[in-house]
């Protein structure tokens, strides 16, 4: 591991390693915002020379407790992040009760999918869970489908289902089916 102190201050402020000892740094640790912990790392997971995880830490108020983690993934290693996962505690009390996780399911550098997990009661487990799509349905290159299907109970088992014309030309949204109750579980 080799350690730089970037502005002169005492304070390292990046971490360089190579953690498999074939001589190429593979791990790449920063404190971005100079309070003295590494926050931001970048990982080649795989070792073939390119960064393709990259982790993000933030105590945002400095009490010493996470409050948000974000996680990124670059899986084709084209340059773009293919998923990303935001872990953030909204209330400072050490559990994360939102989790939201977004990918790039066709990798055409735009994310498709988001899932939200909300844990209101923080007891560990998501009380609701919200899942949307932008899909393309007419097989134009285009998204034109925005599917919104939401579980009020957190067992992915979706209780609400809403799903809108989306019009790329004018960035409207139009809806065009509402499901509701057990119907809705089904899709």
């Amino acid at each position: 591991a080799e350690e730089a102190d970037i502005n002169g201050d005492g304070v390292i402020e990046s971490v360089v390693i190579d953690s498999n000892g074939d001589g190429s740094f593979d791990t790449f640790l920063t404190d971005t915002d100079g309070d003295g912990y590494l926050d931001l790392n970048a990982i080649d997971s795989d070792n073939d020379g390119a960064m393709d995880l990259f982790v993000m830490e933030s105590d945002s108020n400095g009490d010493g407790i996470l409050d948000t983690v974000v996680s990124a993934h670059d899986y084709n290693q084209d340059g773009s992040i293919d998923s990303e996962t935001v872990y953030n505690d909204s209330n400072g009390d050490g559990i994360f009760d939102t989790v939201v996780k977004q990918n790039d399911s066709d990798y055409d550098g735009d994310m498709d999918t988001f899932k939200t997990y909300v844990d209101e009661n923080t007891d560990g487990t998501p009380d609701t869970v919200i899942k949307e799509t932008f899909e393309d349905t007419d097989g134009d290159g285009k998204n034109d489908t925005y599917t919104v299907r939401v579980s009020e109970d957190g067992d992915n088992d979706f209780e609400i289902v809403e799903m809108y014309d989306f019009d790329e030309d004018t960035g409207s949204f139009e809806l065009i089916d509402y499901s509701a109750g057990s119907v809705a579980s089904g899709l």
